[in-house]
């Protein structure tokens, strides 16, 4: 595969990505019983940034973007999962078994939307290197 077609790829699933991922990050709730602890909010903004900078074909800024969302995303997942294994903590501490099995189950579905909006843009990010590997004036 020459590289312009292997650019091509990258172009064409960077650009479907964009939508989903952006779909998956304001779709997530971290929530801690049913109460939002961490907002996902501020993310879809400088991911919209990436996707302009990306169709005015400034890869290095779209993914210099896109880096930060991802990471920014990352660290609040994290955040959250810090929150939560200390609420679970406590209601161990506690024995209120009904509450605990019901922050499990909350907290495998946070899991279960957070990892499919962090492989989103992971995989958004790979396409957006290939693009700026290719393209590194850009």
């Amino acid at each position: 595969m020459v590289d312009s077609e292997i650019e091509n790829e990258a172009w064409l699933g960077a650009n479907d990505l964009f939508g989903p991922a952006g779909a998956a990050i304001q779709g997530m709730r971290l929530r801690i019983e049913n109460q939002v602890v961490l907002s996902v909010d501020g993310l879809l903004a400088p991911l919209q940034e990436a996707r302009r900078l990306f169709e005015q074909r400034k890869f290095r800024q779209a993914s210099t973007r896109a880096d930060q969302v991802h990471r920014d995303l990352e660290t609040r997942i994290e955040q959250w999962q810090r929150a939560a294994e200390a609420r679970l903590e406590a209601l161990r501490r506690s024995r209120n078994l009904a509450k605990i099995q019901q922050l499990k189950i909350e907290m495998a579905d946070v899991k279960r939307q957070s990892r499919g909006a962090y492989h989103l843009m992971s995989t958004l990010r790979s396409a957006l290197e290939v693009i700026r590997a290719q393209n590194p004036a850009k």
